[in-house]
């Protein structure tokens, strides 16, 4: 196979698991009315749920990166797709609340790898300069997964029934893990790289060769801090959004999943412009680097939008601004997981994103053990307050954190 046709078949490949991944997440918080009435679980219930997806989660990040580092993310991610595809399917045979945590559980632990894993192969198919656009593009599909998703989903438990949606859902999952081993066979993951690449890659000048390294580099503080600010804030428009809509504002689960879509088509769009946004700007002149973290900066400026939806506006106006902040989300998201190709090698990008990622689930396990307590006692409205703010916050600390970002060096491709 001729390399351009590689690195976009891989690219398709995982825009198609990424998908999966947040239609087997999302289906929990779609359904959450019929699925806490079926279980008789209360809110805190929910979010004692959803927190123990996030614990898991951030323990995930650990298990990818160890498997990654045993097996190649090309073999670990095809077994994670098995293993949180079943666990989707195990949630829709639960008869409790507890039954539905440990489902969960076992889905948040295989989940991240995803991630973890599809950055490893974007950073041996691609260079730098195309990376962020790799990055958006997978990222986007699942955007767009999740656009379609609440139409879909609510239209599946209206016509079969809620678990009847997890397992469809899950089994999709079996499909792709057979699809991508099917794919990937002719190249392993000591290859991947010298099969796509040419012989020399341009890469960041931080290696972090160990744990201990991981733990005292700033940098690595830097995008761990970054993350765990910011990431929470699309956790709340994925798992409490539509719960938002359908128990504060009064729509019905229907009605909400016939809306709702416009906040996770926008975050979609976001994903794909945001990733060739840096490209853009790259042509003016700014290093690739520099060129992400003015991307940055821009959505530092835009995020307080969010603000009005505290206020309680209009069901119409309200979509709109939380389209508007899943929109320049993503700008956040992609350029912000770019950037580490311009700060570290290769080889540092599993105990990066590993730190990275048990920051975010402590940031995610934080906001939604709030928000289960802030819905109970008082309302939504809080939480966008505090949601307007974090950008700005979290940049100046990236900025502090980071320092400059020097010139790259040059390595050969597979020696790091």
């Amino acid at each position: 196979m001729k390399s351009a046709s590689v690195k976009w078949g891989v690219v398709a490949l995982l825009s198609v698991s990424t998908l999966l991944n947040y239609v087997d997440r999302q289906t929990l918080a779609l359904l959450a009315r019929p699925i806490q009435a079926a279980l008789s679980m209360d809110d805190k219930g929910y979010a004692f749920v959803v927190t123990v997806f996030m614990f898991a989660y951030m323990g995930g990040n650990i298990l990818a990166s160890s498997m990654i580092d045993r097996m190649g993310p090309r073999l670990t991610l095809a077994i994670l797709v098995i293993w949180w595809s079943i666990a989707g399917m195990a949630s829709g045979l639960v008869q409790d609340t507890h039954q539905m945590a440990a489902a969960r559980f076992a889905l948040g632990l295989a989940e991240v790898g995803n991630w973890v894993a599809a950055v490893s192969l974007v950073n041996a198919f691609f260079p730098p300069s195309q990376r962020a656009l790799a990055i958006g593009i997978y990222t986007a599909t699942a955007m767009f997964g999740a656009a379609i998703s609440p139409p879909l989903i609510t239209w599946v438990n209206d016509l079969a029934g809620w678990r009847i949606a997890f397992i469809v859902a899950g089994a999709a999952g079996l499909v792709w893990a057979v699809a991508w081993l099917f794919y990937t066979r002719r190249f392993g993951d000591a290859q991947a790289a010298a099969g796509a690449n040419p012989a020399v890659q341009i890469e960041g000048d931080t290696d972090i060769a160990s744990w201990w390294m991981a733990l005292k580099s700033p940098r690595v503080w830097a995008i761990a801090i970054g993350i765990m600010l910011t990431w929470p804030v699309w956790y709340f428009y994925l798992n409490w959004f539509p719960k938002y809509l359908t128990d504060e504002r009064g729509l019905s689960t229907l009605e909400m999943g016939r809306q709702a879509w416009v906040v996770y088509l926008a975050a979609g769009v976001g994903c794909l412009t945001g990733g060739a946004a840096p490209g853009l700007l790259m042509k003016f002149g700014m290093g690739s680097g520099q060129a992400k973290l003015w991307v940055l900066g821009a959505v530092c400026l835009l995020a307080p939008i969010g603000l009005i939806n505290s206020f309680e506006p209009v069901i119409w106006l309200a979509l709109l601004v939380g389209a508007v902040v899943s929109f320049v989300h993503m700008y956040w998201q992609i350029n912000l997981t770019a950037v580490t190709s311009d700060l570290f090698t290769a080889r540092s990008f599993g105990r990066v994103f590993a730190v990275a990622g048990v920051a975010s689930g402590v940031g995610g396990m934080g906001t939604t053990w709030l928000i289960g307590q802030l819905v109970s006692t008082v309302s939504y409205r809080p939480m966008f307050a505090v949601m307007a703010f974090v950008y700005p916050v979290a940049m100046a600390i990236i900025l502090w954190l980071i320092g400059s970002l020097k010139p790259k060096v040059a390595v050969a491709a597979g020696e790091a």
